[in-house]
């Protein structure tokens, strides 16, 4: 074979095994958009390779799903409009393509605000981070109260004459604030972006902070949730209905009542003896 043979078959060869492995990564689906129209419904859109069949799946725990829709890929990126999305006050999607699962999770979470004030969390991973994307039309008057654990002091971010004071004030998973709601009527707060998975870390300080689960799950704080508490800390979640703080204390390692229940979307008070790192291993299956 001559040398020129031997060139043109090696980059033939190469060639192949390049469009062999992109055909394999377009097949992964990847979804995107993730957005609540007014009106309820929840929308987001998916990359598959043009043929490739597909099924959209839905679930409100993570763990069982069900599908919800197929169809077959006509064009590289392909919209889903779930018009069921307004019974759930969560729910969560995946797409699968063959035996190829989507390379992420998308879903919406609802958390009601009722009038005065509530513990709020961004449940998501977002593309963007700021109050002024994730909650962009409130009531004249809302604010978000969130601590900050350096300065130990509130501050305050507030929405007057169509727009936040700080719109760029970062309200990240993980993290919570104080939500005012001035008005006399409940209302929905939507949050919509990608669930976090592998191995995640969110960092507690000592003393006081706001925290909440990086994952949109809820439960037990210490069993279910996996928050790491030791002797003499100390824990508030807010009453929404009650409007008033309700403080769970944590001597000798184990709790003084029932232990706390945190809810999807909810953060909660700590007072931490000593800084920790709330690592979950988090993989949906």
């Amino acid at each position: 074979m001559s040398a020129v043979a031997f060139s043109s078959n090696i980059a033939g060869i190469v060639t192949s095994f390049i469009r062999r492995n992109r055909i394999e990564e377009a097949i992964s689906p990847k979804l995107s958009g993730a957005r609540k129209f007014p009106y309820g419904a929840f929308f987001f859109e998916f990359t598959c390779a043009k043929g490739c069949p597909y099924e959209i799946q839905a679930s409100t725990t993570l763990k069982a799903w069900e599908t919800v829709a197929s169809g077959t890929c006509s064009t590289q990126t392909t919209e889903f409009i779930d018009s069921d999305a307004p019974r759930y006050k969560f729910r969560f999607y995946r797409v699968n393509s063959g035996d190829r699962p989507s390379t992420n999770v998308l879903g919406f979470v609802t958390v009601y605000a009722p009038p005065g004030f509530a513990l709020i969390a961004n449940p998501f991973e977002n593309t963007a981070e700021f109050i002024g994307s994730i909650l962009p039309n409130m009531p004249e008057g809302t604010a978000l109260h969130k601590f900050s654990s350096t300065q130990h002091n509130m501050v305050e971010t507030k929405f007057t004459k169509g727009r936040w004071s700080n719109p760029m004030e970062k309200f990240v998973a993980g993290e919570g604030g104080l939500f005012y709601n001035p008005t006399q009527e409940t209302f929905a707060l939507q949050f919509c972006g990608q669930v976090a998975q592998g191995k995640l870390m969110n960092p507690v300080p000592s003393g006081f902070s706001i925290r909440s689960s990086l994952i949109p799950v809820a439960g037990q704080i210490n069993t279910d949730l996996q928050f790491p508490l030791t002797d003499g800390d100390s824990v508030q979640i807010f009453d929404r209905d009650k409007q008033e703080y309700v403080t769970y204390d944590y001597p000798s390692k184990k709790w003084q009542t029932d232990p706390p229940v945190i809810g999807i979307g909810e953060a909660f008070w700590v007072e931490k003896s000593a800084a920790a790192n709330w690592v979950r291993d988090f993989r949906i299956e």
